[in-house]
């Protein structure tokens, strides 16, 4: 075992497509909870739970329900926001301290929140 520091991931591996290209799980074709809302750029990651079931307003009270958990020890920021008039999260790695064990709990999260969240029936039409 090492006793380097992890390194450091941000700007400078991968610039905006850190979460895409580095950690799919949180919010890629690995992940079966979360998919891209929009193409990454810059570092900022915009996201969405995966679900055809919620309506408009199910999937933002969800959304906002998972920033509430996820933020909830002060450790993490992520947020809810409106793109294109749909309900999306945005999480953003600013920091050249950013570790991969810090993405790794975020995932871990993101994960907790979304599996605790009772999520609405299916539309009907």
């Amino acid at each position: 075992m090492s006793n380097e520091p992890e390194k450091p991931v941000g700007l400078g591996q991968g610039g905006g497509r850190l979460i895409e290209d580095e950690h799919p799980r949180i919010a890629g074709e690995a992940s079966s909870d979360f998919e891209l809302a929009v193409p990454p750029t810059l570092p900022i990651v915009i996201f969405r739970i995966k679900s055809d079931r919620l309506s408009p307003q199910q999937r933002a009270s969800a959304h906002s329900a998972i920033v509430e958990e996820v933020t909830r020890d002060g450790r993490r920021w992520i947020s809810e926001t409106i793109v294109k008039g749909q309900s999306v999260l945005r999480m953003m790695v600013i920091s050249y301290l950013t570790e991969e064990r810090h993405l790794q709990k975020l995932e871990t999260a993101l994960t907790n929140a979304v599996h605790g969240l009772t999520l609405g029936t299916p539309n009907k039409a």
